[in-house]
C-alpha cells in the first residue's frame, strides 16, 4: 500500500510539478482494506445469526425398520399404513428368511423383483390374459367393446438406423354389426403402462355409453414387465415384449354377466399371496400414482425388516419456522425430531436445532406401531 501511494505521489509531482495532498488517497485505500478484511473475516467464520447451521445439513430419510409385520396398505385405518393415500390391503409379513406379501382388493399395478433386482414383474394380475392383439367385451352374448392392435413395424431402413422404436395402431369398434373399424391416433406401442381410455378418446368416431366407459374408467393397458436400468427408478422397456394385460378399476366388475374374450368375469374379490428375499425390491402403481421402490433387507436374527429407500427421501433443513424446528411425518403418527451428531432420533419433544451440538444425552427410537424410520444427516 505504501509503494502504491508513494508511486501515485510521484506522477502526481511529474504532472504537475508540485506535490500535491496524498491524505484522501491513503485514506480511501485504509477504507478499502478495512472492508476487504471484514468481508473474508466473516465469509470464513461466519456468525450463527447470518448462517444458522441448519443451511449445511440434509435430512435423509433412509428407510424404516419394523418387526414381523408391516401394513403396506389398509383401506379401514389409513393411518396405521405405510401408503396411506392407497385403497385395498396389502400386508407385509415375515415368515422365516423370507417376507410374504398378502394383497387383497388392490386394484393398481404391484412390482416385485425376484432375485433378479433389474427385472420387475407384475404380481397381482386382475386379468391374466394376453392381449397383444387385441381384446373384446360382451354382455350377454352381445358385444360392447372390441379393440384390435396391429403392429406396425419400423418402415425404411432410415428408421431403422436411428433405432425408431415400433408403431401400433389401435381398432375399436362397439358393435359387431358394423364391419368398420374406427382408429385411434395414439399409435405409439406400450411399452410399460398407458391409460386405455386416452386411446380411446382418440378416435373420433367411436361413441361409447355411460355404462361402457364407467366399465373403462381408470383401466391401465400393462405390460408384465419392467425393466431397472437406473437403480433409482423403474425405466421402460424400449422393446418390451412381456405379455400385455388389461388392468381394470373395480369398477370393471360391477357385472356378473361380462365376459372378455369368451370368459365371464365374476371374481371381483382379488386376493394374491406373494413371497420375496433378501435385496428383492418392489413398489405398487403408476405414473403419478407410483410409490417410491423399496428393497427388502430381512435381519439374520429375530424378526426385524428393513425397507430402504433407493432414492432417499430428503428434506432441507433449512426455511423452518422461525424457532428452528422440524416435524416429520412417521409411519401411523406425527413425531418431532432431534438429531445429535450424525444420527437422528425420534422424540416425543421437539429440540431446537440450533442447539443440538449441545445435546448429550442419547435417545433411543421410538417404536411406532412396531415401526420407526430410519433417518441420517447429510
Amino acid at each position: 500500500m505504501v509503494l502504491v501511494i508513494i508511486s501515485i505521489n510521484r506522477r502526481v509531482k511529474r504532472k504537475s510539478g508540485a506535490i500535491k495532498d496524498v491524505g484522501p488517497y491513503f485514506l480511501g485505500f485504509v477504507v478499502l482494506a478495512g472492508v476487504a478484511m471484514l468481508t473474508v473475516i466473516n465469509y470464513v467464520y461466519p456468525d450463527s445469526a447470518v448462517f444458522e447451521n441448519t443451511k449445511y445439513h440434509i435430512l435423509e430419510n433412509e428407510g424404516i425398520n419394523f418387526n414381523d409385520s408391516l401394513a403396506l396398505v389398509q383401506s379401514d385405518d389409513v393411518n396405521k399404513s405405510l401408503w396411506d393415500h392407497k385403497t385395498g390391503d396389502i400386508l407385509l409379513k415375515r415368515v422365516g428368511n423370507h417376507v410374504a406379501f398378502s394383497i387383497n382388493d388392490f386394484y393398481e399395478p404391484f412390482y416385485l423383483s425376484k432375485g433378479s433386482p433389474e427385472k420387475l414383474k407384475l404380481q397381482n394380475p386382475i386379468l391374466s390374459q394376453d392381449i397383444s392383439d387385441g381384446f373384446t367385451i360382451e354382455d350377454r352374448g352381445q358385444l360392447i367393446f372390441e379393440l384390435k392392435i396391429i403392429k406396425k413395424p419400423k418402415s425404411g431402413w432410415f428408421s431403422r438406423l436411428k433405432g425408431e422404436p415400433d408403431s401400433c395402431l389401435y381398432l375399436m369398434r362397439t358393435d359387431r354389426n358394423s364391419a368398420k373399424f374406427d382408429t385411434s391416433t395414439f399409435q405409439q406401442k406400450v411399452s410399460k403402462s398407458f391409460p386405455l381410455m386416452a386411446i380411446v378418446d382418440k378416435a373420433v368416431q367411436v361413441k361409447l355409453s355411460e355404462e361402457l366407459r364407467f366399465l373403462l374408467e381408470g383401466a391401465l393397458l400393462l405390460r408384465t414387465e419392467v425393466q431397472c436400468v437406473d437403480p433409482n427408478s423403474d425405466e421402460s422397456i424400449a422393446d418390451n415384449k412381456s405379455p400385455l394385460v388389461l388392468f381394470p378399476k373395480s369398477g370393471f366388475f360391477y357385472s356378473r354377466t361380462i365376459t372378455m374374450n369368451g370368459k365371464l368375469l365374476d371374481n371381483p374379490h382379488q386376493k394374491f399371496m406373494v413371497f420375496a428375499g433378501n435385496a428383492d425390491r418392489f413398489y405398487a402403481g403408476t405414473s403419478t400414482a407410483k410409490t417410491d421402490v423399496l428393497q427388502i433387507d430381512i435381519q439374520e436374527k429375530g424378526t426385524e425388516v428393513g425397507l430402504s429407500y433407493l432414492l432417499p427421501k430428503m428434506y432441507s433443513l433449512n426455511d423452518i419456522d422461525k424457532d428452528n424446528r422440524l416435524f416429520i411425518t412417521s409411519p401411523n403418527l406425527i413425531r418431532p425430531i432431534s438429531f445429535i451428531g450424525r444420527k437422528v432420533l425420534i422424540r416425543q419433544a421437539s429440540i431446537n436445532l440450533k442447539t443440538q451440538k449441545q445435546k448429550t444425552t442419547t435417545y433411543a427410537p421410538i417404536s411406532i406401531k412396531e415401526s420407526f424410520a430410519r433417518w441420517a444427516i447429510s
